[in-house]
């Protein structure tokens, strides 16, 4: 007895259903596994910490003092995360009529992962795995005395800048914040996850205190949205 007309049809179509699902397996895969990319910074260790410095030129130590560094954790919270970037997008001061008005010398760009194995290259793509992170250095801010933290325009001697961490420093110095209330603008990103947006809202008053408690409140506040 022959089988139906449609039995061969079926095989055929069974066959070719197959072969897509091996070919585009991962691909589909792909679009429902994404992950879930979050920051955060608390300004107490080890988010934030104070750390020995030494300035060294031509072999020969130049200065030596303390400085803060400002970390953002980057985690993910969903699955396997490709060539992640943390993107400052712009940022921006307020005026003394309360408006707020773009930092024309800043120039966007990555920010640096933090403990990359050459700082002179550092990592601005990283891969983080499910249910883990990685920090981001976010910021440094230096004693005064230190010889490279040269004060900009409209400041006073003894006053610090809040210096972001971007892949590079501009010649424009840009990224050296003289004291002022901002708002940072950052895109976190991968290469199979959607940029999602966070403001950080940063108060700086331009003082270096030697104590984390009152640096952390005194000195400085941050809160990230």
């Amino acid at each position: 007895m022959n089988p139906p007309y449609w039995v061969p049809f079926v095989a055929a179509a069974a066959t070719l259903i197959a072969a897509m699902v091996a070919l585009f397996k991962e691909d589909v895969v792909k679009l429902w596994r994404k992950p879930k990319l979050s920051i955060r910074m608390l300004l107490e260790s080890p988010d934030c910490v104070l750390m020995p410095v030494t300035v060294v030129s031509g072999g020969t130590a130049l200065w030596q003092g303390y400085c803060y560094f400002l970390r953002l954790w980057v985690e993910n919270k969903g699955y396997f995360a490709e060539r992640v970037q943390v993107y400052v997008k712009s940022v921006s001061y307020q005026m003394g009529d309360g408006r707020s008005k773009i930092v024309e010398e800043f120039i966007p760009m990555n920010l640096r992962w933090a403990d990359s194995p050459d700082p002179t290259r550092p990592i601005i793509f990283e891969s983080i795995n499910p249910s883990m992170g990685r920090y981001c250095d976010f910021a440094s801010v230096s004693d005064p005395t230190n010889p490279t933290e040269r004060i900009r325009e409209g400041m006073t001697n003894g006053e610090s800048t809040f210096n972001l961490q971007t892949q590079v420093t501009p010649n424009t110095q840009g990224n050296r914040l003289t004291p002022n209330n901002y708002i940072i603008e950052l895109l976190v990103a991968a290469s199979n996850a959607k940029p999602k947006a966070y403001s950080v809202a940063l108060e700086w008053k331009g003082r270096y205190i030697q104590e984390p408690s009152r640096m952390f409140g005194e000195g400085m506040k941050v809160n990230i949205t």
